[in-house]
């Protein structure tokens, strides 16, 4: 059973956001979608998301700033890393912040869809 019902992703890359918005819609999730990290959590606070799918490589703030501040308003935020390349210190960091999971570019809809379960 899926109990998600609204997701934000954060990408820069407008087609991302186009696919997964339609993945998405097609398994009645409502989405809200941002192309920087300034935006993203402007919706993250407005919307609360039952899930956050975001590319860390971000033009305006880091992905791990914005993923610090979701977590410090709501330590149980599902949020799902969608990185072509992470270095090794992020993910080090990340994983402190309590994320388990990682989708690398390109990745598959269906484990991605897999991925936001919770």
């Amino acid at each position: 059973m899926n109990l998600l019902h609204k997701a934000l992703i954060i990408d820069k890359s407008d087609f991302i956001r186009k696919i997964l918005t339609h993945h998405l819609q097609a398994k009645n999730i409502a989405v809200k979608t941002a192309n920087n990290g300034t935006e993203g959590l402007a919706l993250f606070y407005k919307a609360l998301p039952d899930c956050v799918i975001i590319d860390t490589n971000l033009s305006d703030i880091t992905g791990l700033q914005v993923i610090q501040e979701m977590k410090k308003y709501d330590s149980n935020t599902n949020i799902i890393i969608t990185n072509d390349v992470l270095e090794k210190q992020d993910v080090t960091q990340l994983i402190n912040l309590g994320i388990k999971k990682f989708n690398l570019k390109p990745y598959r809809i269906d484990k991605l869809l897999e991925s936001m379960e919770r």
